[in-house]
């Protein structure tokens, strides 16, 4: 999804709530659904190019943490 910084949150927990918005309106998302709500953590990366939002499960091996993924690529003229 292409999006601007003003349609962005400034703080990490608005940008995870954006990111749950957005998988709610996606059709046949429930597997997805499912691993969000097994979810106990998140991680927020932004650069000039895109914003990534990682939904965790700190409960796992390190390598296996990250239960879902949102990248966020933003676009001129709004990066």
């Amino acid at each position: 999804m292409m999006v601007s910084f003003d349609m962005m949150p400034n703080h990490a927990q608005g940008v995870m709530q954006m990111a749950r918005y957005d998988l709610s309106r996606m059709k046949g998302s429930a597997k997805q659904r499912k691993a969000i709500s097994t979810c106990n953590g998140c991680r927020v990366f932004r650069s000039d190019r895109q914003i990534r939002v990682e939904f965790l499960d700190t409960t796992q091996a390190e390598d296996k943490q990250v239960r879902m993924r949102f990248i966020y690529a933003l676009t001129p003229p709004f990066a």
